[in-house]
């Protein structure tokens, strides 16, 4: 990039401030209410919104729902989708699950009729619109920087968001492959007016399940990402999903003050006494605002969201084994 001088960049800046306060410029809902709020209304020009969880948690589910809804509600905004780890028909298998009700084994061996034949029509048509692409295979952090660049500049006038399923499988794998991947997003952010990125990135398992019975220390910290220190450094919010229950935290998750989580619904919190409260994993999904550029802005800042997964009757009486809780859920 060239060197510019601090007049026309402080100009730059100033005619895009204006922007946002006429409301030309307005942020890209997620579709997740909690989401938008913790990122200061929802995907801003130059974002990069990084996911992170252990595999099977649902952060693919996360991204894959928050781009169905940019889809569903955004027709001037163009998808990039780098699914370095699943094939396209997996992803369009899971929207139309999500979309028909339907069970995986139902849309993989039944031929679809009715109104089922109906809505899989249109979740195809709307796969198949302009503004959606794909980069499957993995690249190296230069090569993903060529690439992009390149793809940015032929949609200039467009509004652009790139998902990157998942950062981990970038060519060499190592930390500073990732903390490559990390700088080149921080680039490109700069070379085109309203770019967006959703990496996803793995959580250390080892690290987490080592605090299973800390209820000061369950939630996730930033040592438990791969590649932390660039990541957190470039990102504009980090955002872990987890499920608790999965790994085995079986009746209590977190312990905090009573005045703590006011804003959460009381059906996900027990009472923990005269001055603490716990969250109850059965059942629920866990998403915490790990890092959060500009919270000092937000006020109330909501740093924990929780959604019910499934209703789960009864509690579990008996305390099976990490490994034994985990296999029986993936049934589920």
């Amino acid at each position: 990039m060239p060197i510019i001088s601090s007049r026309q960049k402080t100009d730059e800046a100033v005619r895009n401030i204006s922007r946002f306060q006429s409301g030309e410029i307005k942020p890209v809902s997620t579709g997740h209410p909690w989401i938008d709020e913790v990122m200061l209304g929802g995907l801003l020009p130059s974002t990069i919104l990084t996911i992170g969880g252990m595999s099977n948690h649902g952060k693919t589910h996360l991204m894959q729902s928050i781009e169905n809804s940019i889809l569903d509600n955004y027709q001037d905004i163009v998808l990039l989708r780098c699914n370095w780890e699943s094939p396209v028909y997996k992803l369009l298998l899971r929207k139309m699950k999500e979309k028909t009700n339907a069970k995986l084994t139902e849309l993989l061996y039944e031929k679809p009729t009715g109104e089922r034949l109906d809505k899989i029509k249109e979740i195809c048509n709307q796969e198949r619109r302009d503004g959606l692409y794909y980069m499957e295979e993995p690249n190296s952090p230069d090569g993903f920087f060529n690439e992009v660049s390149t793809f940015l500049d032929a949609h200039k006038d467009k509004k652009v968001l790139i998902s990157i399923d998942h950062v981990g499988l970038v060519k060499g794998r190592e930390k500073a492959s990732i903390d490559g991947l990390f700088e080149m997003m921080n680039l490109l952010k700069k070379m085109h007016p309203f770019v967006m990125f959703i990496p996803l990135i793995q959580m250390h398992r080892e690290r987490i399940l080592s605090r299973a019975d800390d209820l000061l220390r369950h939630h996730p910290q930033q040592a438990d990402f791969y590649g932390s220190d660039q990541l957190f450094q470039v990102s504009d919010g980090v955002i872990a999903i987890y499920n608790a229950y999965k790994v085995g935290i079986q009746e209590k998750y977190m312990k905090f003050t009573k005045n703590k989580f006011t804003y959460i619904d009381e059906s996900f919190i027990i009472d923990g006494g005269e001055k603490w409260n716990h969250f109850n994993p059965a059942g629920n999904l866990f998403l915490h605002a790990t890092k959060v550029r500009d919270m000092d802005d937000i006020e109330g800042f909501k740093e924990v969201w929780v959604e019910k997964l499934f209703e789960v009757e009864e509690a579990p009486i008996v305390k099976k084994d990490k490994k034994s809780v985990e296999a029986s859920l993936d049934e589920i």
